[in-house]
């Protein structure tokens, strides 16, 4: 497991566990809106005086860690929009665990796999992202979708598909804006 920490910003997964585990706590979007302005101001802050490097350092230049807080806030807002907790649970954990694994397994086989976009992008980190994906969606799609076993997993498919995408084509840790954005229309679309 450290290892794995060598690799990976504690924040990422932490962060995001931290959220996922509070959610049911907050009501209110004004609350997670300050917090996520709060914890924003204090990232970028960090970042642009080059502090807290648990957090902040990766072996290629990204502003991830600085970009947490939207996906975070925008998600809890239209999980309360829609009043389906989905809309926050599914892209929150693809950006806790599906993320942070692409990024592992990026990290860890880069010597054995194939490498794209200058070497910032690996088949194996996709692959990681990818299966772990999936494995996320077919737990909260059925748990929150009540449908056909086989809708459910063409749900599933398409949702890890397009947010691996997302992952894949985005550069500089923007992919923590594009994969919630892209969970989040998939669901607004098939739901």
């Amino acid at each position: 497991m450290c290892s794995f920490f060598n690799h990976v910003s504690r924040f990422h997964p932490l962060g995001g566990f931290l959220c996922l585990v509070g959610f049911p706590f907050i009501r209110s979007h004004w609350y997670v809106l300050i917090l996520c302005s709060v914890a924003f101001l204090i990232l970028l802050t960090s970042f642009l005086i080059k502090t807290l490097p648990a957090i902040h350092k990766t072996k290629r230049v990204s502003f991830g860690s600085i970009l947490f807080p939207i996906p975070v806030y925008a998600c809890f807002f239209i999980s309360k929009h829609f009043n389906n907790d989905l809309f926050f649970y599914l892209p929150v954990s693809l950006l806790t665990i599906s993320d942070t694994l692409a990024e592992w397994g990026g990290n860890k086989w880069k010597d054995h796999t194939i490498a794209f976009f200058h070497h910032q992008k690996t088949l194996a980190g996709s692959l990681c992202f990818a299966i772990s994906s999936f494995l996320i969606c077919v737990l909260l799609v059925f748990y929150f979708v009540n449908a056909p076993a086989p809708v459910l997993i063409a749900y599933c498919f398409l949702l890890a598909l397009i947010t691996t995408l997302a992952e894949l084509v985005t550069m500089k840790g923007f992919d923590n804006l594009t994969i919630p954005a892209s969970a989040s229309i998939i669901l607004y679309l098939i739901l």
